[in-house]
């Protein structure tokens, strides 16, 4: 069961051999949706290899994540896995799945001949056609489909897991090194469990959470966020924690402001850039800010002041949204 292997099998390449054994086991096990899986290794190795198999393979949507159990005796730890549906089941949804996988990356690749550029095309897909399940979010229920690739490719509803697990997917069927990272998250200073994806451009990781872009964007070209885009370890620290990352990221050659030259350095700079936004009737002003030289209240004049300009270019109204951890302003003017 499951589809064609394209995944970049991330954690298997930072196991030691023994436990790289261990997890293509495990993995063939579960293809074969075999519920009782016995192995020779103690149970916390085994905890941990088969995570390592789930966090590297997402089109094994068909296990239950949460219904999992591991006993161990003197040399033999057995995990009992139940499955969502049965065979049947998995191979229709299976076919299903891996048409859009194929159609969705064909025409990633067809209509971009960069590789950020296929990545943003895939981050663009995500946020225009799935919804997230806040209601499944704010009630506290755990729905496994929403948590997996079912969620974003039959039923276009999911949560941050289900989110970076299609990304995994399809950056990985396009030919772009692309894992899935779990940590926490912190939200007006609550931290809570999250998940997002690293990708490889050009042998430099970068951090992308299409979910969190997702939360911040309208339906409409116009206005889509990019506010975590290729991030670096520097700016994704200041609201994401990762549990266990054997990568770092420390590049920002493909991060979005820096592709779009709206990383502000200091007020000259700023002011210019909003000047000439203004003068040009852009619809939307969108930037970060790259200096800790340059405080909130002096940010905030400039664009107030700018603002008060608006009716000699005739423009009537605007919103500002303020991503306040990442230092991220989003002007849209009408």
């Amino acid at each position: 069961m499951g589809g064609d292997v394209v995944c970049e099998e991330f954690y298997f390449g930072y196991l030691p051999k023994l436990q790289q054994r261990l997890y293509k086991v495990i993995y063939q096990e579960l293809r074969k949706c075999n519920q009782k899986i016995l192995v020779c290794a103690p149970v916390e190795t085994v905890k941990r290899v088969y995570m390592a198999v789930l966090d590297d393979h997402p089109e094994l949507f068909f296990v239950d994540t949460s219904k999992v159990a591991f006993s161990y005796t003197a040399y033999f730890c057995t995990i009992l896995v139940q499955y969502s549906y049965s065979r049947e089941q998995i191979q229709k949804m299976n076919d299903e799945i891996w048409k859009k996988i194929e159609a969705i990356s064909q025409k990633a690749r067809q209509e971009n001949d960069i590789d950020v550029m296929v990545i943003k095309y895939i981050h663009d897909y995500i946020i225009n056609t799935v919804q997230y399940d806040r209601e499944a979010l704010n009630r506290g229920i755990t729905i496994t489909e929403n948590q997996n690739i079912v969620g974003v490719f039959l039923n276009y509803k999911a949560v941050c897991e289900g989110i970076a697990k299609s990304v995994e997917i399809l950056l990985n069927k396009c030919k772009i090194p692309c894992s899935l990272v779990k940590g926490r998250l912190n939200v007006n200073s609550r931290y809570m469990d999250h998940a997002w994806n690293i990708v490889k451009l050009d042998g430099k990781w970068y951090h992308l959470d299409v979910t969190m872009d997702s939360g911040m964007s309208q339906k409409n070209p116009l206005f889509l966020a990019y506010d975590y885009f290729n991030l670096d370890e520097e700016h994704i620290k200041k609201d994401h924690s990762a549990y266990q990352l054997p990568v770092k990221c420390e590049c920002q050659i493909y991060n979005y402001f820096h592709i779009v030259k709206a990383t502000m350095k200091d007020t000259a700079y700023l002011e210019r850039y909003l000047k000439v936004g203004l003068q040009r009737n852009y619809k939307r002003l969108y930037f970060r800010i790259d200096s800790n030289l340059l405080r909130d209240e002096t940010i905030e004049k400039i664009i107030q002041d700018k603002l008060a300009e608006t009716a000699i270019y005739n423009i009537r109204n605007w919103q500002i949204r303020k991503n306040q951890y990442q230092r991220i302003y989003e002007i849209r003017l009408g």
